[in-house]
């Protein structure tokens, strides 16, 4: 079993009651919490530093030639069909009610009820 320590951390009252409601939220507790947001961030900050550091170490023009090769020889995408694409459809018929609710829909009914509903998009 991992050995544990205990650490005083003094934060903002604003923090404090932003991480609260977190835990609230979350339905944890505030050490578990703390846990997970250190732990995240600290391997966050470890990786960057590491790929920092392998970086530093390389010539960027040879980088930038190894990465522009494996981008070519990445296969071109066949183009996407017609009745996969997503158009725009801004037209007044785009908008208005189908044909079987305006054959239903009279003014003097709209004048009744008052509240007009409009077809879904």
């Amino acid at each position: 079993m991992n050995k544990t320590q205990v650490v005083t951390l003094r934060v903002p009252a604003e923090l404090k009651i932003r991480l609260a409601h977190e835990t609230k939220s979350q339905g944890v507790s505030l050490n578990t919490l703390a846990n997970y947001f250190l732990t995240t961030q600290l391997s966050q900050i470890e990786a960057l530093s590491l790929v920092e550091s392998r970086i530093s170490k390389k010539n960027i023009s040879t980088l930038k030639s190894k990465v522009t090769k494996i981008l070519d020889a990445v296969p071109q995408k066949k183009p996407v069909p017609e009745w996969d694409t997503i158009k725009a459809r801004i037209s007044e018929q785009w908008y208005s009610p189908p044909a079987y609710h305006r054959k239903t829909t009279s003014k003097s009914c709209m004048q009744k009820n008052s509240a007009v509903i409009k077809p879904g998009l």
